[in-house]
């Protein structure tokens, strides 16, 4: 995996980060739904969303809906040094997916050091371990994620433990390893 810059420390960023398709399978629905009620209870709390697909317009609609539109942010694609950019910022990157193979952008994350949430499904159950490099929840399930991004936005020191030891887990990973990440 090529080296991606690391996340500052002392970072005081407010904002969620997502970065992948904009389908259905990719659970941003879900994120969003969570979102909502975490804006409730912190409401510095931004989204923002990096991808394009068909399901752009349902989202943004489900965020008009929920009267959040101000606080989620739609930027379209973004390439990888913008994504890298992207995730420096970030305080938490989200990968709600209702079902993913791969997993590639959460290893993305993770090597940044940004402290990670990823639905137990497939690929992304493979890479987290729950409660060491990040945290997990039942795809689909917006209390589940609620939860964890609650629990993240409380405990700001663990989750900068969470994202350091998986930017050590990431390390030495090149695309032709696929999941062969330290234990």
């Amino acid at each position: 995996m090529k080296p991606i810059p690391l996340r500052e420390r002392k970072s005081e960023s407010q904002q969620i980060l997502f970065v992948g398709r904009l389908v259905p399978e990719k659970g941003v629905q879900v994120l969003i739904s969570a979102f909502a009620r975490l804006v409730a209870l912190y409401p510095e709390a931004r989204l923002v969303i990096a991808g394009v697909g068909p399901f752009m317009p349902r989202l943004k609609e489900q965020a008009r809906a929920l009267g959040i539109e101000d606080k989620v942010e739609f930027i379209g694609f973004v390439s990888e040094r913008e994504r890298d950019v992207l995730l420096a910022q970030s305080r938490i990157a989200v990968f709600p997916s209702l079902y993913e193979p791969f997993g590639i952008v959460a290893l993305e994350a993770m090597a940044a050091g940004v402290p990670v949430i990823v639905s137990r499904t497939g690929g992304l159950a493979e890479i987290v371990e729950e409660g060491v490099t990040g945290l997990t929840f039942t795809p689909g399930d917006p209390d589940d994620l609620l939860h964890c991004l609650v629990y993240l936005w409380q405990n700001p020191d663990l989750a900068w433990e969470m994202g350091c030891r998986a930017r050590i887990k990431t390390e030495g990973i090149t695309p032709g390893m696929r999941w062969r990440i330290r234990p």
